[in-house]
């Protein structure tokens, strides 16, 4: 399957039964139908865009099937502790990104108990039962009822596509260099360093590098050399790395961490010159416009070049494809049948609360999902006559970058919500997943052959037909186990906040240090200002908390 282009937050469920028949016959709702406005249903989300949702394919269709327009308002930290201390939430829906802040909505009495519309919430009480039970019983701060649920809910693993995490490299440049075998993580270094000695800058006369990061991600710690940890079978869970299925291991801050890896994998990278000297000051979006015009070699994750994978490129055997090293471990999400911190919750005084509960519903359920995901079948998806789905032209062709079309952006309409079912969810009549990374070719609709030059490449080169095939032949993956963290206390919260406001800051004094030696008085003067602030009391915490989160995530495995 070719790589398809990523988009995050995009979710989508079939609508309530009082709504199904205007749902399938793709009808208006009785609100339309009179002429009158269209009520607006007020989302307050921590991201996505701002304001009003019109005018665009995924608006209409939010219009058509629910009688509704959308509305977002994006808070930041401050604003939402004031929102919350002021007693009311402007809003009919609340997105949280944390479960403390559910919490203490729902001690406030701001959050509507779903269970007084349990009847109107069919898809939402049948589908993400697990994802309830675990918020009533461990996220409702002592109050009875159900009053919130989990993104990104899955049963299954990814078993097909592409995983999140790579690492990925510009595949043409590392022809060149006749396929170099990759061992451990620090042999990319030199590969990259080839690459941008033979490529330094591009055709339009832009400079390019082996490595480009950023910055405006770090909180508790710098983001992008935390990708180490993913690489080397770890994961982060606050200040601890843990295995990627199992218990803590150590600290990001031992002297033999996968964080410090990452710290000194970039340090070296800055040595020889192949680090963009930008990325200790610029934003994920300069990053991205970076990776999109193919101007670094190396990439974490497998969305931030889709910009650069274009047919046109992967037909002339160029762009980027996944090149793991031989001794990495990769932590893949396994089955996750909560969903993750993100939530979702309606708000108690709702002004339009019923459409609050049938938009709830329409997006806890498959048929909707998929149409949200998707869109109407037979524009830019269709069924064979084998009852399976495929990409029509116009699909394919957003699908891979071929076209754009502005409107049909999900983004248009997906910023505003986390998605209750994750992308690799399968659905129960198509039996594919809903990103369509398991979708059947069909190269006399696309226009396209079967296999890029670049992907026939990759194939014959790796032996495999995609990323996650390729990641089980080499028996690099881990699945990662369910364990939901407890809500966060303020007061590691604020310990939290102390330490970050160190250790981010000083992992790239020590990534642009002079020589070895200042990077290792940089790092123990990092640790011993970080341990000052706290580290260690809230390390407790999570070692306390993590080991809880595995034995409470075994008994919501449904």
């Amino acid at each position: 399957m070719r790589m398809k282009k990523m988009t995050s937050a995009l979710f989508a469920g079939f609508f309530c039964a009082a709504l199904a028949a205007n749902v399938f016959a793709g009808g208006r709702t009785q609100s339309q139908s009179t002429g009158g406005a269209l009520p607006v249903v007020k989302v307050f989300s921590y991201f996505g865009i701002k304001g009003l949702f019109e005018n665009t394919y995924w608006s209409k269709i939010m219009e058509e099937d629910l009688g509704i327009r959308l509305e977002n308002t994006q808070y930041t930290t401050e604003l939402l502790m004031t929102t919350l201390a002021s007693g009311n939430i402007p809003a009919d829906l609340f997105m949280s990104q944390q479960y403390n802040y559910v919490e203490n909505a729902i001690q406030a009495g701001l959050l509507y108990n779903l269970d007084d519309a349990k009847a109107k919430l069919p898809n939402l009480y049948a589908n993400l039962a697990a994802s309830l039970a675990y918020f009533r019983d461990n996220v409702n701060g002592g109050k009875t009822g159900t009053y919130a649920f989990g993104a990104n809910v899955t049963k299954t693993p990814p078993t097909v596509g592409t995983l999140n995490d790579g690492p990925y490299t510009r595949w043409d440049y590392y022809r060149e260099l006749g396929y170099p075998e990759i061992v451990e993580f620090e042999d990319y270094l030199d590969v990259l360093k080839k690459m941008q000695d033979a490529h330094p800058v591009n055709a339009d006369g832009q400079r390019q590098y082996g490595i480009i990061a950023f910055t405006d991600w770090d909180s508790m710690y710098a983001s992008f050399p935390s990708i180490a940890l993913g690489f080397n079978g770890k994961r982060e869970v606050g200040f601890l790395e843990v295995e990627g299925n199992g218990p803590a291991v150590g600290t990001i801050l031992d002297d033999d961490s996968a964080y410090k890896r990452g710290v000194k994998f970039l340090f070296r990278a800055n040595q020889m010159g192949i680090l963009d000297p930008a990325s200790v000051s610029q934003t994920y979006s300069e990053y991205n416009a970076k990776m999109n015009a193919g101007r670094g070699f190396f990439s974490p994750w497998s969305w931030s070049f889709q910009g650069f994978n274009t047919p046109d490129n992967n037909a002339q055997g160029i762009g980027y494809r996944l090149v793991p090293f031989r001794n990495q471990k990769m932590v893949r999400a396994g089955a996750n049948y909560i969903g993750s911190s993100w939530s979702w919750a309606v708000v108690k005084n709702a002004k339009n609360l019923d459409k609050a509960l049938a938009l709830t519903d329409y997006l806890a359920s498959y048929d909707g999902y998929w149409t949200y995901y998707n869109g109407r079948k037979g524009e830019r998806w269709d069924l064979d006559a084998n009852g399976e789905p495929y990409y029509t032209k116009l699909g394919w062709d957003i699908q891979t970058n071929a076209v754009v079309v502005p409107e049909m952006d999900r983004f248009n309409i997906g910023g505003a919500f986390v998605a209750p079912f994750a992308p690799q969810v399968v659905h129960p009549v198509y039996k594919r997943r809903a990103d369509g990374a398991d979708w059947i070719e069909k190269p006399e609709i696309t226009g396209t052959s079967a296999l890029s030059t670049i992907e026939a490449d990759w194939r014959k080169v790796m032996g495999a037909k995609d990323d996650v095939e390729l990641f089980n032949k080499w028996n690099i993956v881990i699945d990662s186990a369910l364990a939901p963290l407890a809500p966060l206390p303020d007061n590691i919260q604020s310990i939290n906040t102390r330490v970050g406001q160190v250790i981010a800051p000083m992992s790239w004094q020590a990534i642009l240090a002079k020589d070895e030696a200042e990077f290792e008085t940089i790092w123990k003067n990092m640790v011993t200002e970080a341990k000052g602030r706290g580290f260690d009391q809230s390390v407790q915490w999570y070692r306390e908390a993590w080991a809880q989160a595995l034995a409470t995530g075994s008994r919501y495995m449904y």
